[in-house]
């Protein structure tokens, strides 16, 4: 509705770029398909790092012990990801520099067909 108030084109559904100018689509995060964040897509791209099941036990303690978690779950399991690093102190970008995140793992995918789509 915004979209249309602004007399900006509305894309048909999500994924596809509208036509008109400027390009304008939809993207929700992970992958428009299942909740989550970017924090999400990260975790999973390194799900066979030995570090995860680090990660997982201790929120599963976490869970025990308080009877509750973070509401931003995979936001506080990304910083305990990193706190397995040798700079435990990067936030996502930074790692994501550093080369933390395997870009061409493919739950990253469907985010780079939607960037070139652009």
């Amino acid at each position: 509705g915004h979209l249309q108030r602004a007399n900006f084109s509305v894309p048909q559904r999500m994924k596809t770029v509208a036509t008109g100018t400027p390009h304008i689509a939809v993207y929700i995060w992970p992958d428009c398909e299942h909740e989550g964040t970017l924090e999400t897509l990260c975790l999973e791209s390194v799900r066979r790092d030995p570090a995860r099941d680090c990660v997982e036990s201790y929120f599963a303690c976490l869970e025990e012990q308080l009877d509750a978690l973070p509401k931003a779950i995979h936001k506080a399991q990304l910083h305990a990801f990193l706190a397995s690093r040798e700079r435990p102190d990067l936030r996502l970008g930074e790692a994501a520099r550093k080369g933390y995140w395997p870009w061409d793992h493919p739950v990253f995918n469907a985010l780079k067909d939607f960037l070139r789509a652009l």
